[in-house]
């Protein structure tokens, strides 16, 4: 709704992530999403306060660190949560978060995901839009990038918070 003329599908690639190998996001016309196995409750709290019919409903995880996004389908989520609350979605979003209420200032807990919002969107409501696909990838810590072998691995991630 921000970036003029943005395309249809857009990927959005955390800024730690490194691929080793030509990858392709969308196969045969329709857009791929990749799993992980992170599974952490705080983002389905978090979903959940933002409307009802958001769950987990996939036995893997959005989180792979990137992802292709598509207008349609956002502004699909964007319109339940809007509808839900009477606020802006972004407003709901960032007012929704609070794992950090559990936790001193000092920690860095992540209370939301926009990654498994969407992943288990899809897969509930537009299964047939998507592939779910596994690649090799792992996350590694900044400590151990040097020693860490990627042969084989299709990208991975330097993660700050290993």
């Amino acid at each position: 709704k921000i970036i003029e003329n943005i395309l249809e599908n857009y990927l959005v690639l955390d800024a730690d992530v490194f691929f080793l190998k030509p990858t392709q996001f969308i196969q045969n016309g329709i857009p791929t999403m990749s799993v992980g196995d992170e599974h952490h409750i705080p983002y389905f709290i978090h979903m959940k306060k933002l409307h009802e019919s958001f769950e987990k409903v996939h036995s893997e995880s959005g989180i792979c660190h990137h992802m292709l996004f598509n207008k349609k389908y956002i502004n699909e989520i964007f319109q339940l949560v809007e509808d839900k609350h009477n606020k802006q979605f972004w407003q709901v979003f960032i007012l929704s978060v609070t794992e950090h209420l559990n936790h001193p200032l000092h920690a860095e807990e992540s209370g939301a995901s926009e990654y498994e919002l969407y992943f288990n969107y899809m897969i509930k409501y537009h299964p047939d839009k998507i592939i779910v696909r596994k690649l090799n990838w792992k996350n590694i810590s900044e400590r151990s990038i040097v020693t860490t072998n990627v042969s084989g691995l299709d990208y991975f991630s330097i993660c700050a918070w290993m």
